[in-house]
């Protein structure tokens, strides 16, 4: 046998389900083959079951703890199994949209463009003579003058019983499904509103990444199952979801969406199904081709014995709102009353829905001049009532499925982003090196007059319906200058697709509905006609774009006269109605109800223990070769250096006079997987925390009782606690306090356990937040390693504006306190070596904000600075705006009496400070275990909201002389691995683990242990990663440490900014006990999102 390492991977064949002779092979005798396959009660082969039986339904719920959704482009389909029908929800979100935010341009919105009604003309006028009809004469004429005369009747409110309860958006941030689209017009510039799904797959044209459609699309889902069904986020533990997707799927995005359900919504199980398989079990058919008419998109596939035929997958880019917009034209080509009617506006569109809905027909009974009414409601507008005639219009714009070329796709598909390679996926061919240059299913829009050439339009133009010739098409000699002349002809795109054999031979723009189903049928069953016959004799008609009154009958006489069915002699089309009257909207959803509760689903339920154990997202680094990783390594070092990732080396690798020289950062080569969920709620508690610290800080009683039994034990804390008090008691010159916070957090797994890891809080950091500047680099420095090594998950990297944000704090700071001559100090350790994470915010201040900064360390404070009679500050006679502390956070940065002096010089100024004293002695550690007491955070936060936090404590305690404290001090000594001790300290290095605990405390008095709190070790899983510090390759087992960084500013009265500011992950080696980049033991990191 070869040696895998000699095969040519690239030469070496990989077939999937091939349906050609293998010719050159020897045929197996089959004389003497015994097999009890499908012949006894087991016929299955032995293996290990797929899904594990806590990820299942409970068999006594009966359905009720099964949530089945379907997402579409337009509304959402939701609700449990057992119920006999859906809520039908709009699947939209309005967010209100920052200051400077820009957001994408609606892209449906008014139009010149003038649709050609030639075809259309054409074929109503044949229908009309074999029905025996006459047209009416003179009908445009009677439509345009009845409709230019008339005007519009207005409707008081209380007699209107349909008044549109229109959204207050004062009463919340967020508006998912009617309550978005109910945003009064004038609130929308502000509230856009965003459709995560768009022709049938994530949103590209107005979101910038996955993440953001996968944050909206759980929003949109999680409000709607509390508004609609009283079911809780921390409820959906209780729950399995059964997910419906498109059958020509983005394997990329549904691995997004049952991530989000698993890993962020926490559900029990998801199952997952296509459309068109679901379609059949609501109709109880076992062999049926399936016509998928969506809002934005039309999907055709064949499915038999519940299986949908890979091959015989179509997908058109037309659909229900393109007959919306194609009416819309229409009626306003008859002089339609509603002037310029803008579908951007949602109640314009939800108007021409409903007229949509009740007044298309594709009956040539019901060709004639008729009457209807409308109502306009329009926020802050009295209801109007209008009158107006149509005459075709009606019957025309349900036909842009059949003469797509009516449909103006250059504003429809508009350049979408490229996500990576997010394309089609085949279910057969994995491989994502198995590809072939196809027709895209999203071809970028080509409009030309001229013809295309015949190599591109044979295989079209052999199809075409409305081909001069065809049955059913008009006249050649009515047609001197086809249409198809000037509709867009799309070339081959080189672009690496997964499709299907009957979608690669399909145009999505130019492609007529019923060559599309003719195409499918013929793609998997030409060679038998007993099948042909099946499928054209079974055709199911889904999805609410098709819903206009005799569709199936239009649509069944132009397959019949198909070119595709006439060779074949197909006397029989069934295009088949929905069971029982069922709206065909839902038909998806009842299968996937009925197919969830099926014995046979139950192997199929995916927990989140399998979905992580099969992701593969940063496993890819781990096939590099020693060569590729050193080329990576020194790729990462020049970007680094070129992008000012550098720190100055210690003093004895400083090769240069003046500290003239820099080498990189300590950074991680890859970034380190992290659980979007834990990420999402310590960024949604920084905000918290924040009003958290500022609140303790202003409480001189709450700060009393902690600082004076702990002054008596620390002489550092002592010294803080005195400037707080020297200048409570000469009252303060600001009240205005400006906090750039970090909270830190681990993820913990319990000893022994297999949960999921949840993260616990480490510390809360008030003073010197270092490494905000150089984490924003290093997730720049990952994005370009990705970007040039190919690799997966590119959009999991969140952005991190980290210096923009804490500049920005500063700045806002430097605004508030009011003088436009006033500059920023920054205050630094002597010979500091993180020089350049402190200078990008210096160079940002002046760059972004125009304001100056200058570098002082204390002991230049005590000999430069004075406070003038108003108590402004001065040092070098510059007038100080904002203090900016990088140090003063431990007792070495004071080694004598003067740097105190200047502290406290600092601290009795006019000038804001970042942070107070009071700020950092909040920042303790004996604050941290005292808010873990019961009923402490009470004192400063609601109940709900310290429940949050608490989530999030590890536990905490004292080794003071109390009770409680003499009670930890023997736990400690009796388990000294499951505990770490820690000082009231900053800057790493100064924590106590394992047996050093029993060292260190049987060394301490009972009075000196009380400067120490316990706290339970925090067990996070590790994983593996490289380390590149000083330019050595460092690759093992890791855990990663994620700090949220949080801008609070207020005088205690007015709260300026309370906001996240960006994040940081310090990754290190799982053996080592302390967390700090600049004291050598960790690497800068960047956290990709699962």
């Amino acid at each position: 046998m070869a040696d895998p390492a000699t095969v040519n991977t690239e030469y070496t064949p990989r077939l999937a389900y091939t349906n050609f002779p293998a010719h050159g092979f020897t045929v197996l005798p089959v004389r003497n083959i015994v097999s009890t396959f499908v012949k006894n009660e087991v016929s299955y082969f032995a293996g290990t079951k797929t899904s594990i039986p806590t990820a299942q339904p409970k068999a006594e719920a009966e359905g009720t703890d099964v949530l089945i959704i379907h997402p579409g482009s337009r509304n959402l389909y939701i609700g449990r199994a057992s119920d006999t029908y859906p809520r039908t929800i709009p699947h939209v979100i309005a967010r209100r949209i920052r200051q400077g935010f820009v957001h994408a341009e609606p892209v449906n919105g008014t139009s010149d463009h003038s649709i050609d009604t030639q075809y259309l003309e054409a074929e109503m006028k044949t229908r009309m003579s074999n029905a025996k009809r006459r047209p009416v004469h003179n009908a445009k004429a009677q439509v345009t003058s009845f409709n230019n005369s008339t005007r519009p009747e207005v409707i008081l409110d209380h007699n209107d019983p349909y008044k549109v309860d229109w959204t207050d958006v004062h009463t919340g941030d967020v508006f998912v499904g009617e309550k978005a689209l109910n945003v009064p017009l004038k609130d929308q510039a502000e509230w856009p509103l965003r459709y995560p799904i768009r022709n049938g797959t994530f949103n590209s044209q107005d979101y910038a990444t996955p993440s953001e459609v996968i944050g909206d699309i759980e929003t949109i889902w999680t409000q709607t199952l509390k508004e609609e069904f009283e079911i809780n986020f921390s409820d959906l533990k209780d729950y399995n979801v059964a997910l419906v997707i498109p059958d020509l799927f983005n394997k990329a995005f549904v691995k997004e969406l049952i991530q989000m359900l698993l890993f962020n919504m926490r559900v029990r199980g998801v199952l997952i199904q296509q459309e068109s398989i679901c379609a059949t079990f609501g109709a109880g058919l076992s062999v049926a081709c399936v016509v998928d008419i969506g809002a934005q998109k039309t999907s055709v596939a064949c499915v038999e014995e519940g299986v949908c035929l890979p091959d015989s997958r179509v997908y058109l880019n037309v659909g229900g709102d393109d007959i919306t917009a194609s009416l819309t034209q229409l009626l306003e080509r008859n002089r339609f009353p509603y002037r310029n009617v803008d579908l951007t506006r949602s109640y314009n569109f939800k108007l021409m829905e409903s007229i949509k809905e009740r007044y298309c027909t594709m009956h040539e009974a019901d060709i004639s001049v008729q009457v209807y009414d409308f109502y306009v409601r329009v926020p802050d507008e009295q209801t109007r009532k209008y009158q107006f005639k149509v005459y075709d219009e009606v019957f025309f714009a349900p036909m842009c499925m059949f003469y797509p070329h009516v449909v103006e796709f250059s504003r429809k598909l508009p350049g979408q982003r490229d996500w990576a390679t997010l394309n089609i996926s085949d279910d057969i061919l994995e491989d994502g090196n198995q590809v072939t240059t196809v027709l895209s299913p999203y071809p970028a829009i080509n409009r030309t007059t001229q013809s295309p050439s015949p190599s591109e339009t044979k295989p079209l133009h052999d199809l075409d319906p409305a081909a001069p010739g065809t049955p059913g098409s008009p006249p050649a000699e009515a047609n001197p200058s086809p249409a198809s002349a000037n509709v867009s002809r799309v070339p081959l795109a080189n672009i690496p697709i997964h499709l299907s054999d009957a979608a690669s031979k399909i145009d999505p723009i130019n492609t007529s509905l019923d060559v599309a189903i003719g195409q499918s049928i013929h793609s998997v069953a030409a060679n038998s006609e007993e099948r042909i016959r099946k499928f054209y004799t079974s055709i199911i008609l889904v999805g609410g774009g098709g819903k206009v009154p005799s569709f199936e009958a239009f649509l069944q006489d132009r397959i019949l006269f198909n070119v595709l069915a006439n060779p074949t002699r197909i006397d029989k089309i069934d295009v088949l109605p929905a069971p029982r009257e069922m709206d065909p909207r839902l038909l998806v959803w009842k299968g996937m109800a009925v197919l969830s509760r099926l014995e046979s689903a139950m192997d199929s339920w995916i927990s989140a223990q399998e979905c992580e154990s099969s992701s593969t997202t940063m496993t890819e680094w781990a096939s590099f070769s020693k060569a590729q990783l050193d080329a990576l390594r020194l790729l990462a070092i020049d970007w680094a250096l070129a992008h000012g990732l550098v720190v100055r080396p210690t003093a004895d690798k400083q090769p240069f006079s003046h500290n003239a020289s820099v080498t990189h950062a300590p950074f991680a080569l890859f970034p380190s997987p992290f659980p979007k969920a834990a990420f999402d709620l310590a960024v949604q508690l920084q905000p918290v925390y924040n009003e958290l610290i500022h609140t303790m800080s202003q409480d001189a009683g709450f700060l009393a009782e902690i600082m004076e039994s702990l002054t008596l034990v620390d002489d550092f804390m002592s010294s803080l606690y005195s400037i707080y008090k020297q200048v409570q008691e000469e009252g303060p010159a600001q009240t205005i306090s400006l906090g750039l916070h970090r909270c830190d957090y681990l993820l913990h797994v319990p000893l022994g356990s297999t949960s999921t890891p949840i993260p616990q809080q480490v510390e809360f950091n008030t003073i010197a937040s270092s490494f905000g500047a150089l984490s924003s680099i290093t997730g720049d420095l990952h994005r370009y390693l990705f970007k040039m090594e190919g690799l997966e998950g590119f959009d999991r990297l969140p952005k991190n504006e980290t210096i923009k944000a804490l500049a920005g704090g500063i700045a806002q700071a430097h605004q508030v306190y009011g003088s436009k001559n006033a500059i920023v100090t920054v205050i630094v350790q002597p010979n500091e070596r993180n020089v350049f994470d402190q200078r990008w915010l210096e160079y940002t201040l002046l760059e972004s904000h125009g304001i100056r900064s200058v570098r002082k360390t204390l002991l230049e404070v005590s000999q430069r600075a004075t406070l003038g009679n108003d108590r402004t500050l001065f040092i070098d006679n510059h007038e100080i705006s904002v203090i900016y502390f990088r140090a003063g956070y431990g007792p070495g940065d004071y080694p004598s009496s003067k740097e105190w002096n200047a502290r406290l010089l600092m601290e009795q100024s006019k000038a804001i400070k970042c942070p107070t004293v009071a700020y950092q002695l909040v920042g303790a550690k004996k604050v941290q275990q005292v808010l873990a007491m019961p009923g402490a955070l009470e004192r400063f936060v609601d109940p709900k909201t310290a429940e949050l936090c608490r989530t999030t404590f590890a536990g905490l305690y004292s080794l003071d002389t109390t009770p409680e404290g003499q009670a930890a001090y023997k736990m400690a000594l009796e388990n000294p691995d499951g505990f770490v001790m820690k000082p009231q300290r900053e800057g790493g290095g100064n924590n106590v683990y394992g047996q050093d605990i029993v060292s260190i405390l049987s060394t301490l008095s009972e009075r000196e242990r009380s400067a120490y709190i316990l706290m339970d070790l925090i067990r996070t899983p590790p994983q593996r990663n490289i380390m590149v510090r000083e330019g050595e390759l460092i690759e093992g087992e890791v855990i990663s440490e994620l700090g949220v960084y949080g801008i609070y500013l207020s005088d205690g009265k007015t709260v300026y900014a309370n906001k996240t500011g960006g994040h940081l992950l310090r990754t290190k080696a799982q053996e080592s006990k302390e967390g700090g980049v600049a004291a050598g033991f960790a690497v800068i990191d960047s956290p990709l999102l699962l």
